[in-house]
């Protein structure tokens, strides 16, 4: 209780600034002649200013109906979760976070002891408490809040039904998330965990004789991609040159991003000298590591074979799916999957089997009187870059921007070049990752007659948080 008086106290210092701030703002505009009336003042500009004071103006009453409920009955009375929430809600608005994560809390709290601990409504409490940690940063509260509903949905959905699916795919999405922007220390542990809950949910659908969805489809993609990216292993036996590849890939990302920079500040030397350090920086930290295995002495680490196996998965996974929606006779997903199995041979290089699955793809959308499906559309981002906007941003900082670029998408998928038309982003450091990131990414080419060729001064937004 002390703790919740201590915050009113703050909250009503709050408060006070703001009025005071409305009394100062209000006399500004009686003294300027130049200033539009209260009715033109409020078709010009009917958001930030009155919102703020219309949600500062609700949680000033609800303080004091709260401590109404508390001084009449008790701090377990009923009414005092539902005020508390709607407290959360508006202290959100105001981007009071922490004071938003305690006013949920206590909500919670007063959930489980009317409810119970297993009560449906606390779903939506858990997930807002979810969303002020994670808006305070604090990514392990935030998982930990994720794990909470994920718990409770399994307990009143069951851990095997259809309707557990959707929870699991957000924790896909969150390790995906963890991993892309490098939260945890210890590399891969955030895609193990992802890898585990995809294996779940083809229990689901395996359980079922179903064909998974194709959210769940892209989600394995990725995550058995990324996956394959952690190691480049090598036959130390019959192989002496263990870098070309992987310098070469480094060659081709590094030469893209660089250009990006030059075009952004041609005419700032040491700026654009800085971007391409930290650029080409960025790319070789994401370099898979090289391991060199001797295959022929049967002695190696397990857990390598785990990460080489990648490839292998995600193929056996495609051709599985496409067997499966032939017999149903899905058509349009047959085809969506048989196109899903040429971007898959193009995310590691083998171009021929690209090539040869596109063709098919032309081919049977043809026999099924839907060659417009595929033909000549817009490049499409694969893998982790096709995701990256639908995971969770986990970027300390409150800044956002947003660029807009021309890229040169070659008929392999690769980004040959980088081109930056207009962004409002002022820090090198963040056109340096955002350039690294753009060169690494893989695109499903133009396909003509199922054919790839390549897309000159493709435009691509990006927003980023910094």
């Amino acid at each position: 209780m002390k703790s919740s008086i201590t915050k009113l106290s703050v909250f009503w210092v709050f408060l006070c600034q703001w009025v005071f701030a409305a009394s100062v703002y209000a006399q500004e505009l009686q003294i300027s002649e130049t200033t539009p009336s209260f009715e033109d003042e409020i078709q010009l500009e009917p958001d930030s200013d009155s919102l703020q004071f219309s949600a500062v103006e609700s949680v000033e009453l609800l303080l004091e109906q709260i401590e109404t409920v508390e001084a009449e009955q008790n701090s377990f009375a009923p009414e005092l979760g539902e005020l508390s929430f709607e407290l959360g809600l508006q202290l959100e608005t105001l981007g009071l976070h922490e004071d938003a994560l305690e006013a949920f809390l206590r909500a919670d709290q007063n959930m489980k002891i009317r409810e119970g601990l297993y009560s449906n409504n606390r779903e939506i409490l858990i997930r807002k408490i979810f969303d002020q940690h994670v808006a305070l940063n604090d990514w392990e509260s935030a998982e930990i809040a994720l794990d909470n509903n994920a718990w409770l949905r399994a307990r009143n959905v069951d851990s095997d039904s259809l309707d557990y699916v959707e929870v699991l795919q957000e924790l896909v999405r969150w390790n995906l998330a963890v991993d892309h922007y490098d939260i945890e220390d210890e590399e891969s542990v955030a895609l193990i965990r992802a890898y585990s809950d995809l294996e779940e949910i083809f229990d689901i659908y395996a359980a079922r004789d179903m064909p998974a969805d194709d959210v769940t489809i892209n989600l394995a993609m990725t995550v058995n991609h990324m996956l394959s990216q952690q190691v480049y292993i090598v036959d130390s036996v019959g192989q002496r040159d263990t870098s070309a590849a992987l310098e070469r890939k480094y060659f081709r990302q590094s030469r893209a991003a660089v250009m990006a920079c030059h075009s952004l500040y041609n005419e700032a030397e040491e700026i654009r000298d800085r971007c391409s350090r930290s650029a080409e920086r960025e790319i070789r930290r994401n370099l898979p590591e090289t391991i060199l295995i001797d295959y022929s002495s049967g002695q190696y680490d397990q857990n390598i074979s785990f990460y080489s196996r990648s490839y292998f998965r995600g193929k056996d996974l495609l051709l599985d799916q496409l067997e499966v929606l032939k017999d149903q006779g899905d058509q349009r997903r047959s085809l969506d999957t048989i196109m899903k199995l040429g971007d898959w041979y193009l995310l590691f290089g083998y171009q021929r089997s690209a090539e040869e699955m596109y063709a098919a793809a032309w081919a049977y959308a043809n026999q099924i009187g839907q060659p417009e499906v595929i033909h000549m559309q817009e490049p499409m981002a694969i893998s982790s870059a096709g995701l990256v906007e639908s995971l969770p941003r986990l970027v300390v900082g409150n800044r956002q921007g947003e660029a807009q670029v021309a890229v040169t998408i070659a008929r392999t998928g690769e980004i040959e070049k980088i081109e930056y038309l207009d962004t409002d982003i002022d820090d090198e450091s963040v056109i340096a990752d955002l350039s690294a990131n753009l060169a690494g990414s893989i695109y499903r080419p133009i396909l003509r007659d199922g054919v790839p060729i390549a897309a000159v001064a493709y435009t691509v937004n990006k927003q980023v948080s910094y």
